[in-house]
């Protein structure tokens, strides 16, 4: 028998102001930054300031007892926000996302999207020297050949943030909810992701008001047209 290392897959349950509002499969690591980073980017709250509270429920795997079973799990995150999109938390209704694919509802292929505003343009040969800076910080990808990355660049080509994870939507939400919680600018940013370039994933960019969307692979029409 020879040993392999695989990267790790765990759900994580995201709670905001009580209701459950997500199950996710994910890398685990950076929680906070993936719930803040995913209920920005998919409009559940309109800005991350109006976010009043991220706690992390625990460190301990689910997998693993404690001694005397109450100690918490590391899979739950219950954020509070003094303003919400009420609409979406009326909804009786949990984002089931897995790893392979983002959220299935595509109900919000006609709400109204904000604008890009921005006249942010990258060179060619800043975009090719982006693809090998990014083989070189693919680290859980190197050791297992199971992960996705997403980056922030800024408009020159240096890297602001990177992050891995099993599930491409989840590494966005990652980059993304990084620079929300250090109050980076996100409008004048370049995000590069690993896997295709999807509705959801535009959607997620477009939210978080990046500029300029790039892709190891190919993008699909609604994709295009967003």
């Amino acid at each position: 028998m020879i040993p392999d290392l695989v990267a790790m897959e765990e759900p994580l349950v995201i709670e905001l102001n009580g209701k459950t509002v997500a199950v996710m499969m994910r890398l685990p690591g950076d929680e906070k930054e993936l719930a803040a980073g995913f209920c920005v980017s998919e409009g559940l709250v309109p800005h991350f300031q109006d976010i009043t509270l991220i706690h992390h429920c625990g460190q301990s795997s689910p997998m693993v007892d404690s001694e005397d079973g109450l100690e918490e799990s590391r899979n739950l995150i219950q954020i509070s926000a003094k303003r919400v999109n009420e609409a979406l938390l009326r909804e009786d209704k949990v984002m089931m996302i897995r790893s392979g694919c983002g959220r299935a509802d595509v109900r919000g292929l006609d709400e109204l999207l904000p604008r890009c505003e921005s006249d942010s343009k990258v060179s060619l040969e800043t975009i090719f020297s982006l693809v090998r800076k990014l083989q070189g910080v693919q680290i859980v990808y190197q050791m297992t050949r199971g992960s996705h990355i997403a980056a922030l660049f800024d408009l020159s080509g240096e890297l602001v943030v990177s992050k891995e994870d099993i599930g491409r939507h989840n590494a966005i939400d990652k980059v993304v909810g990084h620079c929300l919680f250090r109050g980076i600018e996100l409008s004048d940013k370049l995000l590069f992701s690993s896997g295709r370039i999807s509705y959801g994933m535009v959607v997620k960019a477009i939210r978080s008001r990046i500029s300029v969307v790039l892709s190891f692979c190919a993008p699909t029409s609604v994709a295009l047209e967003l």
